[in-house]
């Protein structure tokens, strides 16, 4: 195969109806993945039919395919303590419904933690976070982190662990337009958030996000 240099995915793991029903969302990003491999090898017939329907050209059952080696033992046990890591967790996202937003709310929420999303509104039509359907998964607050009075309350009852601040006005072109918005935003916002988080008595962490292009551009 090397020799003739066909492109091939190798599937590890199972395509029910359910999963080929949220591949659908993606139907045009399934359609373009398929569209670089002339062949997908997979481990089951169940898949192998998705597979097709998702676009496939060319799907191949070779059955299952086991690992047995004590190094592959040990990084599945090392990557499954990671992603059981935010299990249960309580986590508070600014900014959910942005395009990386909404990809940290579904990541997160997939590995079972419990999601409060803080945003004013959904910034685009369409939208990711309307496709994923995730205002029925978190509990979905709309709030400007302008707000320092509602952020509060938010924060005194939800008591996060974790936060994730996202929630910027990130448009350069709209920043010198509206300056005063856009430095209320990104900075006295940040602000209020690390205010809000003051008031909580267990330990919480925090990552704020952030740009390039709050910093010089060297050109080396």
């Amino acid at each position: 195969l090397k020799k003739r240099e066909i492109p091939i995915i190798l599937l590890n793991g199972r395509l029910t109806k359910k999963t080929y029903e949220k591949w659908l969302l993606f139907s045009n990003f399934a359609k373009t993945l398929f569209d670089k491999f002339n062949l997908c090898l997979c481990s089951n017939n169940e898949t192998k039919k998705y597979l097709k329907k998702l676009g496939a050209k060319k799907v191949k059952y070779i059955g299952n395919l086991k690992f047995t080696t004590r190094k592959k033992a040990k990084f599945d046990t090392l990557n499954k303590q990671k992603l059981n890591f935010f299990k249960n967790k309580k986590i508070l996202i600014t900014g959910h419904t942005g395009f990386k937003g909404s990809w940290l709310t579904f990541w997160l929420k997939s590995l079972g933690a419990k999601i409060c999303g803080v945003s004013k509104d959904v910034p685009t039509n369409p939208s990711l976070f309307n496709t994923l359907k995730l205002k029925k998964m978190i509990l979905d607050q709309r709030v400007d982190i302008r707000n320092l009075t509602a952020l509060k309350k938010i924060v005194k009852k939800f008591k996060p662990d974790f936060v994730f601040h996202l929630a910027a006005q990130s448009l350069v072109k709209t920043s010198y337009i509206d300056p005063l918005k856009t430095w209320n935003t990104n900075l006295i916002g940040t602000v209020n958030v690390l205010e809000s988080l003051r008031m909580l008595k267990q330990k919480c962490i925090s990552l704020i996000i952030t740009s390039d292009k709050c910093y010089e551009n060297n050109e080396w």
